[in-house]
């Protein structure tokens, strides 16, 4: 059930068409006055030719919600349930060193890929993956990454979506400082592992204690609390995986351990929340409809 739905199902009195508007709206608008649900939720859709039930089950309707995509092949659905598009650039980890020394114009090319295929008509958030290990000690990697996101804000009019592999930031807070300043959000890939929530009692307060640490970092490197976003795993991984289901036996205990964690995410707070992984299940192997029914465990849970 979306959240527009769970709020009107739960008015407790009848209300006029008007009313009820004025009322969605502020829910929309206004998520301080009805808890810490998040103001944008993106959904990195796995393939529709592997998973076409599980894509379906992520493309339902929800206040601000993007599907995360790669091209425009799937526009119409899409927009037809009446949710937004958002770009995602899977290769941006793989653009340093070879364009070292060459940030603009590696933006450039990144939007060129991006025009070609979305056929001129790119959705305005882009989403890139991600920052690699060089961001902790090289000082020339980290302003060439706020170069190419700074091109890409000022010269392309993009929203980016820097995606960010260190679970809690620190050191060089000028230089995060910068990243976020031509940022619309800064994705922390936090990652709980459905085995690592099971080994603590599949406990809410664990999980919410785990994404606090990840969020304090942040915003102890001087990063405003509103560019934040919580990046999770949703893969059916084996337990070789520090992320994703992490080999639990039991479909039941992961779809748990998504439940926990979603409700400590929410907890938190933060700005925005991604799902990711989705179509990364090489390590079990699961039947499609095991990653479905996930999808479907993911959607019923409250707004993040």
């Amino acid at each position: 059930m979306n959240a527009s739905n769970r709020f009107r199902s739960s008015l407790p009195f009848r209300v006029g068409r008007l009313s009820l508007l004025v009322m969605s709206i502020a829910f929309l608008f206004g998520a301080d006055s009805f808890g810490q649900a998040v103001s944008k939720r993106f959904d990195l859709l796995p393939s529709r030719a592997i998973y076409p039930d599980a894509w379906s089950a992520l493309n339902i309707y929800d206040p601000d919600h993007y599907c995360t995509v790669g091209t425009d092949a799937n526009d119409a659905d899409i927009l037809a349930k009446g949710n937004f598009r958002a770009v995602y650039y899977d290769f941006f980890h793989t653009g340093w060193p070879d364009w070292a020394g060459m940030a603009w114009e590696y933006a450039d090319h990144i939007m060129t890929q991006v025009n070609n295929n979305f056929h001129g008509n790119p959705p305005p958030y882009i989403i890139l993956n991600e920052l690699t290990s060089s961001w902790a000690n090289n000082a020339t990697y980290r302003q060439w990454a706020i170069q190419v996101c700074y091109r890409l804000k000022t010269q392309h009019g993009r929203n980016v979506v820097m995606l960010s592999q260190f679970p809690t930031a620190a050191n060089n807070a000028a230089d995060w400082q910068q990243l976020a300043n031509n940022c619309t959000y800064i994705g922390i890939e936090c990652y709980l592992s459905g085995q690592e929530i099971k080994d603590n009692s599949y406990s809410t307060s664990w999980c919410q204690s785990k994404y606090q640490a990840s969020k304090n970092s942040y915003t102890g490197v001087g990063i405003a609390a509103s560019k934040l976003m919580l990046v999770e795993h949703f893969g059916h991984t084996d337990s070789s995986a520090g992320w994703g289901r992490a080999g639990l036996t039991q479909l039941s205990n992961w779809q748990l351990a998504i439940q926990r964690r979603s409700a400590g995410s929410k907890n938190v707070g933060f700005a925005a929340f991604m799902s990711y992984g989705w179509g990364l299940n090489d390590g079990m192997n699961p039947p499609a409809s095991s990653v479905t029914a996930c999808a479907q465990t993911y959607g019923n849970v409250d707004p993040f």
